[in-house]
């Protein structure tokens, strides 16, 4: 079964990419100005879901205006790759 993809879907994500650059330097320069950690930690998981759009948007863009199915099945595989990786690293990193 091939996966459906709607304009609002990718509106609604690139809408989210440009919204979350945004947040994550305001949090970024916050945590900086404030020395706190806390803040620099809430920047890191922002740029993270970021990236998870971008992902998304790189999958569900080309399946809505070139019709590639196989897009967005890919773009799951770098999610899944990039949620391992983030996952290993949070694991050997010092908690706030």
């Amino acid at each position: 079964m091939r996966p459906n993809s709607s304009v609002v879907g990718v509106v609604l994500v690139s809408i989210s990419i440009a919204l979350l650059w945004w947040l994550t330097r305001a949090k970024s320069g916050a945590s900086q100005v404030l020395g706190s950690r806390a803040r620099e930690a809430d920047s890191f998981q922002t740029r993270v879901c970021w990236w998870l759009s971008v992902f998304t948007l790189l999958g569900i863009g080309p399946n809505s205006a070139l019709d590639l199915w196989w897009a967005d099945p890919m773009s799951a595989l770098a999610i899944s790759a990039f949620v391992v990786k983030e996952g290993r690293e949070a694991w050997r990193e010092q908690s706030c």
